[in-house]
């Protein structure tokens, strides 16, 4: 009985010259590389969206500063309480004043703290009896920030002249 080797131990197939092809093991290693890198870009994921939070709370802070500015300044020197805020008038003012009041996400003003945003702290500082000085308004805007921050805040000085009154 003669038996042919070839069909029960079959011959590995030659490579050809000058293969192109990868090797199991280098397949393996390209893989976990891959799987490094993937794992490492989705761990600074919440790193990302914890900046960009903080970033985005940051600016509405400077714009409700701006805006507090702007309403002062849209009022003038008149009678009247600011048009957007309600902020004092700074007609008669002889003494400095300073308040706090509470702003939601869209600016809106707030009664109570427990539905508001940031807490926005106001000074007002009267020029001397028959100076031509402007008043000053400092404004703090302060809100939650990150957790390991604590609160967080933002601060400005800006002038109010005198000689210019509300149309």
């Amino acid at each position: 009985m003669s038996c042919d080797r070839g069909l029960i131990f079959p011959q590995p197939l030659p490579r050809p010259r000058g293969g192109s092809g990868f090797t199991l093991i280098e397949v393996l290693l390209g893989l976990g590389v891959m799987t490094f890198c993937l794992v490492v870009v989705i761990g600074l994921i919440p790193i990302g969206l914890e900046t960009n939070k903080e970033s985005r709370d940051e600016t509405d802070a400077m714009s409700l500063v701006q805006m507090i500015a702007a309403d002062y300044r849209a009022a003038g020197i008149s009678t009247n309480a600011s048009p957007l805020f309600g902020l004092p008038a700074l007609t008669g003012l002889t003494v400095g004043i300073s308040s706090n009041f509470w702003v939601a996400n869209d600016a809106v003003t707030l009664t109570n703290r427990t539905a508001a945003k940031f807490t926005v702290d106001y000074a007002v500082n009267c020029p001397a009896t028959g100076s031509a000085a402007p008043y000053t308004v400092g404004v703090t805007v302060t809100w939650t920030g990150n957790s390991t921050n604590g609160p967080t805040q933002v601060s400005t000085v800006f002038a109010v002249p005198q000689n210019v009154s509300s149309p």
